[in-house]
């Protein structure tokens, strides 16, 4: 098996190439400075001797949510131009694409689990560029995997673990959000589902992964802070309460159960997946 990845420093595509190369499985890897997903000849130039792989997986996006607010055309650039690029290529050297995308492509407005095969609403200009990444590939391919995911955090980049810990050490107080619902996600489980994808081949289309269980970001911080022994104390606030440029879904809880259906690799639950994370962690100080 041959695999391409690009987007190989992105706090996911470290973890995959971790598990894919520690399984024995052929990448060829690929940063953002490497080669330029909204540019058909960087691409071109770039995979011209991966005409013989099996899959490529793009972990190349532009994820500044606040941002994209701003730079809008950037975010297209990057999360449809440069998708839609990737999955011509793929067409025409009959190339598998694995792509992820986000809950931010539903609005969030009805506390319902949303399924595959939902409405899609963006409420951000970020779901927005997403969502139409996800469009150019349904366009051109039948063989392909979007992955929707969401509230990403691993031993790698920056994510709102991080950040928090990072506040809680230098404050005596501070706020998170108790409003916006989901499911924190890590990143290695992903990778380890992907991993499973490749060896087992499941039926091509959009799939959501996430951990089991939902949370809001307030207990979220709670629990990882406590494991850690951090003490802070923390109050709950509204989303109003925050100056974002950009709106967030205040509730974005992904159904899996098409996924989990399959029998296949099983997430972890949030909770579980976060004691495993702290455990693996050295990057706090």
């Amino acid at each position: 098996m041959k695999v391409i990845l690009i987007g190989n420093r992105s706090m996911l595509g470290q973890d995959i190439f971790k598990v894919l190369s520690s399984n024995n499985i052929s990448i060829a890897d690929f940063s953002s400075d490497q080669i330029d997903i909204t540019s058909e000849e960087s691409i071109k130039q770039g995979l011209i001797n991966c005409e013989n792989y099996d899959y490529l997986i793009n972990c190349a996006a532009y994820t500044k949510v606040d941002l994209c607010e701003k730079e809008f055309d950037l975010a297209l650039d990057v999360n449809s131009k440069g998708v839609h690029l990737l999955a011509n290529w793929c067409f025409s050297h009959n190339v598998i694409l694995m792509h992820f995308s986000t809950d931010y492509v539903f609005n969030g407005k009805q506390n319902v689990f949303h399924s595959e095969d939902c409405d899609c609403d963006p409420i951000n200009k970020y779901g927005l560029s997403k969502l139409r990444g996800e469009q150019a590939i349904k366009t051109r391919l039948e063989r392909y995997y979007i992955f929707r995911v969401q509230w990403l955090y691993g031993c790698f980049g920056h994510h709102f673990v991080r950040a928090i810990v990072s506040k809680a050490k230098q404050n005596d107080s501070i706020s998170i959000v108790n409003d916006q619902w989901g499911s924190p996600t890590w990143t290695l489980d992903i990778a380890n589902m992907i991993k499973c994808v490749i060896d087992t081949s499941p039926s091509y289309g959009v799939y959501h992964f996430r951990s089991f269980g939902t949370t809001t970001w307030y207990e979220f911080g709670c629990y990882f802070l406590k494991q850690l022994g951090i003490q802070v104390n923390i109050t709950p606030v509204s989303s109003n309460d925050f100056s974002a440029l950009a709106k967030r879904p205040s509730y974005g809880c992904l159904s899996i159960e098409k996924w989990t259906s399959l029998n296949l690799y099983q997430p972890f639950h949030w909770q579980t997946a976060v004691n495993s994370y702290l455990e693996l962690e050295n990057n706090f100080e």
